[in-house]
């Protein structure tokens, strides 16, 4: 009987608490594009339910199916309702490590969420896009000179051109990436090593970007000046 009580003891924690609590180990942690779909998943539930003060041993396949069902009558496509019911079968999965929950309990081995995956079909640019791109003239657009305007067409030919490199990769750049003529890095989000030959027109992007006395340790472009002073602050730091 001992033993069996100590093998069913579930700590008492809310759904609404325990997403909260994720978002922030998240946020922690640096993942913050996870914390973002997290706080949507919230934000969703939170709507459909009023107020997320339930245990996950209520949430049972009858409770998704209404949930599937509040979710089409806001006319969320398939993706976005495969999305969110992902986002909550990983947390259920979580607090069942967590002993918020008993495995028992799970209810999606009934309701199933991979019916939500719907193909896209791939599209691409036209080179002939791709080349109008490259040869606009940003004073055309804009009476006053916008540096903003200017890094962003850079910024965009610089993932173009360098292997459809990720923005957040791009932010994080630094001048000690490049060695050999090459850039060096490992993918923000991944770990992935990355290592790409910088010719051509890479090359001047750069240098447009390159202050004298610049360190190796300097960010090659000043996104997150722009964006966050905070985050820059933060990424200084490591």
């Amino acid at each position: 009987s001992l033993v069996d009580k100590m093998e069913n003891t579930v700590v008492p924690q809310t759904v609404g608490e325990y997403l909260l609590k994720q978002i922030e180990i998240m946020k922690v942690e640096k993942r913050i594009g996870n914390a973002k779909v997290y706080r949507s998943t919230y934000n969703s539930l939170f709507a459909f339910c009023g107020n997320l003060n339930i245990s996950f041993a209520s949430i049972d396949s009858a409770w998704l199916r209404r949930y599937e069902t509040f979710l089409r009558s806001r006319e969320n496509s398939s993706n976005t309702i495969g999305i969110r019911f992902r986002e909550l079968r990983a947390l259920y999965n979580k607090a069942i490590e967590d002993n918020l929950v008993h495995e028992k309990n799970y209810p999606f081995k009934r309701f199933k969420v991979a019916r939500f995956s719907k193909k896209t079909s791939k599209r691409a640019i036209k080179k002939e896009d791709i080349k109008r791109i490259m040869n606009v003239d940003l004073r055309l657009i804009t009476k006053y000179h916008s540096p903003l305007l200017y890094l962003s067409k850079d910024l965009f030919l610089f993932s173009y051109l360098g292997c459809g490199i990720n923005l957040i990769d791009i932010a994080y750049l630094r001048y000690e990436n490049i060695t050999e003529n090459r850039l060096r890095f490992n993918r923000h989000k991944t770990g992935q090593p990355i290592n790409f030959a910088l010719q051509g027109q890479l090359r001047e992007i750069i240098l447009k970007y390159t202050k004298e006395g610049c360190s190796p340790k300097d960010f090659i472009f000043p996104i997150l000046d722009y964006c966050c002073p905070i985050k820059l602050f933060e990424a200084k730091q490591n």
